[in-house]
């Protein structure tokens, strides 16, 4: 199993391959550069996305009463 990965993955590029095949397009850098710009920020200041998809605590009060209700 290991040899098969090592000659899959790690193993030598041919020359004709190697010449023809780019590691990014800049219509592939286009999408990527701003993925890895958000993963980072993310990763350093979670809050910034958390706080806006967390509306907080709701009260039990809202919640619970029927609607049509007046509180007593």
């Amino acid at each position: 199993m290991l040899w098969t990965y090592q000659r899959m993955f790690t193993g030598h590029t041919p020359a004709a391959v190697a010449d023809t095949v780019d590691d990014a397009r800049p219509r592939e850098l286009l999408f990527l550069v701003p993925l890895l710009v958000a993963i980072v920020v993310m990763g350093g200041v979670p809050g910034l996305a958390l706080d806006a998809i967390d509306p907080g605590p709701v009260p039990r009060r809202s919640v619970a009463r029927p609607p049509g209700r007046s509180p007593r």
